[in-house]
């Protein structure tokens, strides 16, 4: 459990951090040059792995799933929330994706037949209080009530997006290896880009590129796409997905974290409390109930 627990740490860390490297990337790159490089550098990576390992023999049934799983994840989420968040604001859209453990939870038991324990329940419940904490204290927390519906509702896509690739890549763990069901989104997700990238194929001029857009376009390639998927879909096939879902809301709080040193963004006593509260609902949600030790005879 050690390693599965290492690995979604790992995940969260990158997909946290990643917000602030997208941040960066933005101010050189469009939003669709952006999203095609870095899904086009990570897939050498595993068609890299792939070959080295031997292609999967898999029937058609299968590479049809994995399509699926590229169509929900990176696919569809990347393109709502992308839109989604230039119609509504931040601190809304906040809320709404930490609902996604939520939506999680309730997709697990439907398809999964995964039960949600109380301690799932009351620490995703803790968690998302705590995703809360943090956005009503920023500064920008009147944004609540602004933004428009639409936009709303595609970060609401944005939320059933994630959930959907969760549930699917839960259901074929025990079929494929983490290594395999990642390289396969990967490689699925490129290919979903590449239209809306020959669509819009704006480029920047060399000159404008900077060693920093360089720096975060490849840690969003390696990290927060090869090694951040690769070790939440490893953690997918060694718990429940209600559980490995709960550690999303912590994405937040590991942005927030990130942003203070790098983009010098101030982090609030109020924040720093939301962040704890995120964390150790995270954490309830997550340990494992004792068994009792049976008397010693004699």
């Amino acid at each position: 459990m050690i390693k599965t627990y290492a690995a979604l740490a790992s995940a969260v860390l990158f997909w946290g951090s990643s917000f602030v490297a997208t941040k960066i990337v933005l101010e050189t790159f469009t939003p669709e040059a952006y999203i095609f490089l870095r899904f086009a550098l990570a897939a050498p990576v595993f068609l890299a792995v792939l070959w080295y390992r031997g292609f999967p023999r898999l029937p058609g049934g299968v590479h049809l799933r994995l399509a699926l799983i590229a169509v929900f994840e990176p696919g569809l989420y990347f393109l709502f929330e992308t839109n989604g968040l230039a119609l509504t604001t931040a601190p809304k859209a906040s809320l709404i994706i930490a609902t996604t453990p939520v939506v999680v939870a309730l997709l697990s038991r439907i398809f999964l037949g995964e039960r949600m324990g109380h301690r799932v329940t009351v620490g995703g419940l803790a968690s998302l209080a705590g995703i809360a904490v943090l956005v009503i204290s920023d500064r920008r927390a009147a944004a609540l009530i602004e933004g428009s519906s639409l936009g709303d509702i595609l970060v609401l896509g944005a939320v059933l997006s994630a959930a959907a690739y969760i549930i699917l890549a839960r259901s074929l763990s025990a079929r494929l290896d983490s290594v395999q069901l990642t390289a396969y989104q990967v490689l699925y997700g490129t290919l979903f880009f590449v239209p809306i990238f020959i669509l819009r194929p704006s480029l920047p001029a060399a000159a404008e590129v900077g060693a920093d857009a360089i720096g975060a376009l490849v840690f969003l390639a390696v990290f927060a796409t090869v090694v951040a998927f690769l070790s939440y879909n490893y953690a997918l096939s060694r718990i429940p997905a209600a559980r490995a879902g709960v550690f999303l809301n912590a994405i937040p709080v590991v942005t927030a974290v990130v942003a203070w040193p790098v983009l010098g963004e101030v982090l609030s006593p109020v924040q720093m409390l939301g962040g704890l509260m995120v964390i150790g609902g995270m954490t309830y949600a997550n340990m494992r109930r004792r068994r009792p030790v049976p008397p010693v005879e004699g």
